[in-house]
C-alpha cells in the first residue's frame, strides 16, 4: 500500500516600509464631491508562521490541513486551511 506523509513549516519576519495606514483620496467622474477611503492600518513590524501537514492516500489522492498565523503589537491574523487533491 502507498502511503506518504509530508510537514512543512515557515518561519519569518515582515517589516513594512513607508505609510502603514493605507487611505486615498477618490472622486467618481463627472464632478462628484470627492470622498476619502481608509484600510486597516498593518503592523511595522510582524512574525509569520505557517505549519502544514499532507498526507497522501495514494498515488492519485491526498488530504492536507494548514495553519498560518501572523503576530504583530497591533493585530493578529490566524487561518486554518484544509485540501484534497485528485489527481488523474
Amino acid at each position: 500500500m502507498w502511503r506518504r506523509m509530508s510537514v512543512t513549516t515557515t518561519l519569518g519576519w515582515r517589516h513594512a516600509y513607508g505609510d502603514v495606514v493605507p487611505s486615498m483620496l477618490l472622486a467618481f467622474q463627472g464632478g462628484a464631491q470627492s470622498f476619502s477611503a481608509s484600510g486597516v492600518p498593518i503592523d511595522r513590524d510582524a512574525f509569520v508562521a505557517e505549519a502544514g501537514v499532507s498526507y497522501a492516500l495514494s498515488s492519485m489522492f491526498s488530504v492536507g490541513l494548514t495553519y498560518s498565523g501572523q503576530f504583530g503589537q497591533r493585530a493578529t491574523d490566524n487561518a486554518f486551511k484544509g485540501n484534497l487533491e485528485l489527481r488523474f
